[in-house]
């Protein structure tokens, strides 16, 4: 295991530790408005859906921030929810979401990134492939383009738009599709 990978896990691990108290839950009803989260305002009917077969699961929305990684996050995408992104992740016509969900489990918010093909058979991938990370990570869509992983040095080319699952002013991944497969890098730790 690389040092980057180490030093990944053992900040993965830490965050674990936080209070809750530090975080705080918003669940976005279907159809209404949260002033304070422009992007989040209004869920898409497939992702209403699916969450309602997730019991105690919601879209991370800005109020799950901390309070500085609320400012950070406006800087960047600010009126984008921090929790759902449309993608064109294979270049077809499909309808294609990124959804991070997030719950607390014993004082600590644990989140997990969703992927879903709504177009077609409405359905999911876990892309933490089925385990739960401590949050707050934010997501949002990286365009087709050139990236390097900072842990391999591996150079990729995505064709289409990929997912960057990220802890503000920590680490991020990207995931991409790659030969119909998803693939993931890590681009900062």
């Amino acid at each position: 295991m690389s040092i980057s990978r180490q030093i990944f896990l053992f900040a993965v691990a830490l965050t674990a530790s936080w209070p809750a108290a530090a975080q705080s839950t918003l669940q976005v009803p279907v159809g209404k408005t949260h002033r304070a989260d422009t992007g989040c305002t209004t869920l898409p009917e497939p992702i209403a859906a699916y969450i309602s077969r997730h019991t105690g699961w919601h879209v991370l929305a800005l109020k799950d921030l901390l309070a500085d990684e609320q400012y950070l996050w406006l800087q960047s995408h600010a009126g984008q929810c921090p929790g759902i992104v449309q993608l064109n992740f294979d270049g077809t016509s499909r309808v294609w979401y990124a959804v991070a969900l997030v719950r607390q489990v014993d004082h600590v918010l644990h989140e997990r990134l969703e992927l879903l093909d709504v177009t077609h058979s409405n359905s999911s991938t876990s892309l933490t492939k089925g385990w739960d990370v401590p949050g707050p990570w934010v997501i949002f869509k990286a365009k087709p383009g050139d990236y390097t992983d900072i842990e391999t040095g591996k150079k990729v080319v995505t064709r289409f738009d990929g997912v960057v699952f990220e802890n503000i002013e920590s680490a991020d991944h990207l995931y991409y599709l790659s030969d119909g497969r998803v693939q993931d890098i890590m681009l900062s730790d």
